[in-house]
């Protein structure tokens, strides 16, 4: 393992560290990272004011925000599985059991099929101030791209997750569905 780079905090596991070293390497991968999971999902209901609908589309709304808006600007890492109904994560899922916990977001509807995400008075405070801090193309683009998300259909937001990242296909119920289309080649004349 000399000179390899798995170490979580960056440094190579070729020698002893001080834990003043480590904690060094560790502090400076935090002050990187601008915006957290939450503060995503925050920056998603702020730019539209409208409630996400559905569990589904919210994990997918929070898909699509970190790799086509916001892949540039230091969130943190991210990790999501294939699973039946698409793109999933557990730190997305923890992040919006903790922004309901601390009343920066509130659920509505007690069903599947009229179950509601909003932001609380509380998020829109947090949360206005980093919003305004994006570049105004940013915020543009992440208003447009929900109100895009928040037409489509579940097989529509689904389809438009798998352009993305087709590798969620797996474990997908539509596995066989999207493979070898040729997006957009399909244009009205």
């Amino acid at each position: 393992m000399s000179g390899s780079n798995r170490g979580g905090a960056g440094l190579p596991y070729d020698r002893l560290y001080s834990l003043s070293e480590i904690d060094d390497a560790v502090m400076g991968r935090i002050a990187r990272v601008r915006f957290t999971v939450p503060d995503v999902v925050l920056l998603l209901l702020y730019a539209d004011p409208r409630p996400i609908r559905g569990k589904t589309r919210q994990m997918r709304q929070v898909f699509l925000a970190l790799r086509e808006i916001l892949p540039e600007s230091d969130v943190e890492p991210v990790r999501f599985e294939p699973r039946r109904s698409g793109p999933y994560s557990e730190d997305v899922e923890d992040a919006i059991e903790q922004l309901v916990f601390t009343n920066y977001a509130a659920i509505s509807g007690g069903s599947s099929r009229d179950y509601e995400l909003s932001i609380a008075p509380r998020g829109r405070a947090y949360i206005a101030g980093m919003f305004d801090a994006l570049p105004s193309a940013v915020r543009e683009k992440l208003a447009q791209k929900r109100r895009e998300w928040d037409t489509l259909t579940p097989a529509g937001m689904m389809h438009y997750a798998y352009v993305h990242n087709p590798k969620l296909l797996a474990n997908s119920a539509l596995e066989g569905r999207y493979r070898g289309m040729d997006w957009g080649a399909g244009a009205m004349k």
